[in-house]
């Protein structure tokens, strides 16, 4: 109980929220969460999806933790509402890049028809040990479940782990990695109806993210809005950085990333020259 009231505290202490706008809460008729490893290009895809005037999607709050131990529906909804506000206030950056889209809905809504949280990485890392989270998930918001699979060279995603404070190994990343990946197949083949996940890879968003976005609009049920897709597109980087090439690998490591790779039907097509592989049709 003492570390519930913690985090409760440290998320801005989302039961005022839940109070004052339990009424707009009554409009949502979707939750969208996030599955994967970190460093792939959630915060960038649920950060445009959060610009949608109907779309509240908080960044790092890791709703599932909440979820787990126990929190009903609307403080959930008001602790996400409060993280979005916070986010959007200050100037929406994380790791030195700013995710702000001007003119756009972020920390603020028409009607809120879709909500959610930005936290793939940890998520996944969180079923492992909990695998029927998502369960309680459903019975929490009562509405229709969708996940954002966002994928990334996993060369890249290794690398890019290794070369943050966390102190571990490339073959310990490695391992992560893989380990997270069977979990996200896991869940896509026992907890979630193929209806209930998107599956891109960011260097495909990158190249096309005016159509990427609006797909991903579409499987939540978001309306076009003017201006919208355009405002969104006009933010996105240019590339995705080749992390890969700035550590080093040795001979075995790479080999053991690339039967991983070749031995999963979702990263088929990535290797270590790559930078954006046509996806499989």
């Amino acid at each position: 109980m003492k570390g519930l009231l913690r985090d409760l505290r440290d998320s801005s202490k989302g039961v005022v929220p839940a109070v004052r706008e339990r009424n707009e809460f009554r409009s949502i008729d979707t939750y969208c969460g996030f599955l994967g490893h970190g460093r792939s290009g959630h915060s960038l895809i649920g950060a445009l999806v959060n610009a949608h005037p109907n779309a509240v999607i908080s960044h790092e709050l890791h709703a599932l933790r909440f979820v787990r131990r126990h929190v009903p529906r609307s403080i959930l909804y008001g602790l996400i509402v409060e993280r979005d506000r916070w986010f959007s206030a200050s100037g929406a950056k994380w790791w030195g890049y700013s995710y702000e889209v001007p003119g756009q809905w972020q920390g603020r809504w028409t009607t809120l028809r879709v909500i959610g949280d930005k936290k793939g990485g940890q998520s996944t890392r969180l079923l492992i040990d909990h695998p029927h989270l998502l369960q309680k998930l459903r019975k929490t918001v009562g509405v229709p479940l969708r996940f954002l699979w966002v994928i990334r060279n996993p060369y890249d995603n290794i690398a890019t782990k290794y070369r943050r404070p966390v102190q571990r190994s490339m073959e310990q990343w490695t391992s992560r990695y893989f380990e997270g990946l069977k979990t996200v197949e896991r869940v896509l083949e026992s907890e979630l109806d193929p209806s209930e996940i998107f599956i891109i890879r960011i260097e495909d968003f990158i190249g096309a993210p005016a159509e990427s976005l609006n797909a991903i609009c579409g499987f939540l049920g978001l309306e076009e809005e003017p201006g919208y897709i355009e405002a969104c597109a006009s933010v996105v980087f240019q590339e995705v950085s080749s992390s890969r090439k700035q550590v080093t690998w040795t001979p075995e490591l790479r080999e053991r990333v690339q039967e991983g790779i070749d031995g999963n039907p979702h990263l088929r097509g990535y290797n270590f020259e790559n930078t954006a592989p046509a996806t499989d049709k």
